[in-house]
């Protein structure tokens, strides 16, 4: 398993006077399972002495999801 912060709009609002107390942007984290022979701090194939690369992580999860990695959906 590995866990990936996504970062998303998080807006607080007021329920007495339905106004906006704050916005601020957090990290909502999703875990998801490595696949086999995927590096297991990034999910992703590379060799051991090459970086980490989370955003293509992302953009081949979203793809094999059926997502464009902009976030329309395809």
């Amino acid at each position: 398993m590995i866990a990936h912060g996504i970062p998303i709009q998080k807006t607080t609002i007021d329920m007495a006077t339905n106004c906006v107390e704050k916005t601020e942007t957090v990290a909502a984290q999703v875990v998801t399972s490595v696949r086999p022979g995927c590096c297991e701090a990034c999910g992703m194939k590379h060799a051991p002495d090459e970086p980490h690369n989370l955003r293509n992580f992302w953009v081949t999860e979203l793809t094999a999801r059926g997502e464009m990695a902009g976030g329309e959906n395809g």
